[in-house]
């Protein structure tokens, strides 16, 4: 929100954004799950409301992803997020505070799948994979792009 603000009051002239903060954070708009249509509806929104133009993406999709521990992966043959549904109330989830808000974030995967964690800790992306590594927490969001997955 602060380089989007920075944009339109002129200060900068340039910044990276992903779509789906674009969308649900700065246009608030409801969760789109086609890229693509992300991506376009996001474009002429800011071209209409701010006189913004978006570029070409630059060919990566940082999105986040459900974590568990491998070896907890293998015992319980989980391979998909549909998979820990019926786990999900025994384990223990520690995600990013954006992760619990976003629409598309936790409540979107609570309603796509009909889960609920046993608990929800708040925490910072720099401890949450020591959290998990520690079993601290059983379940964490991360990044797609994050080399420590």
């Amino acid at each position: 929100m602060i380089c989007h603000g920075a944009l339109e009051s002129g200060e900068i002239d340039l910044y990276a954004e992903y779509t789906g903060t674009a969308l649900t954070a700065i246009l608030n708009a409801p969760v789109i799950a086609d890229p693509e249509d992300v991506l376009q509806f996001v474009s002429d929104k800011y071209m209409k409301q701010y006189d913004l133009m978006w570029l070409k993406p630059f060919g990566f999709n940082n999105t986040y992803a459900i974590t568990v521990r491998a070896a907890d992966a293998k015992k319980n043959k989980w391979k998909r997020i549909s998979d820990i549904a019926g786990f999900a109330h025994k384990l223990d989830a520690g995600f990013t505070s954006e992760f619990a808000e976003r629409p598309d974030g936790y409540p979107g995967i609570q309603k796509a799948y009909n889960l609920s964690f046993k608990t929800i800790r708040d925490l910072d992306p720099s401890l949450m994979y020591e959290a998990i590594h520690n079993k601290k927490v059983d379940v964490i969001c991360a990044f797609t792009t994050d080399g420590r997955i």
